[in-house]
């Protein structure tokens, strides 16, 4: 969120706007959802918005990684099965 706070400590409103829609961009988010009624940019919902997508693509990265610990120890774990078991079928 240290991009999102630098963004909204620009003092200039359309700066801040810009900056926004530069991020927004950065992260593939859709501006339809950001529009008002006079189909100008709130930039309210596009910082809800950029808060969301940041947030969920931080969770997806903890799940990946616990996920590869996850597989490596039931890897590993397998490996010891299969060696304790040649050990005690007579070790071939």
């Amino acid at each position: 969120m240290k991009k999102l706070d630098q963004i909204f400590s620009i003092p200039d409103p359309e700066d801040r706007k810009k900056e926004l829609l530069e991020y927004a961009r950065d992260l593939s988010i859709g501006l339809g959802k950001t529009k008002n009624e006079k189909g100008d940019i709130d930039e309210n919902k596009l910082a809800v918005l950029i808060y969301e997508t940041t947030k969920n693509k931080e969770k997806a990265r903890k799940q990946a990684v616990i996920l590869i610990v996850v597989g490596f120890v039931f890897f590993v774990g397998c490996l010891l099965m299969v060696y304790a078991a040649s050990r005690l079928l007579g070790g071939f």
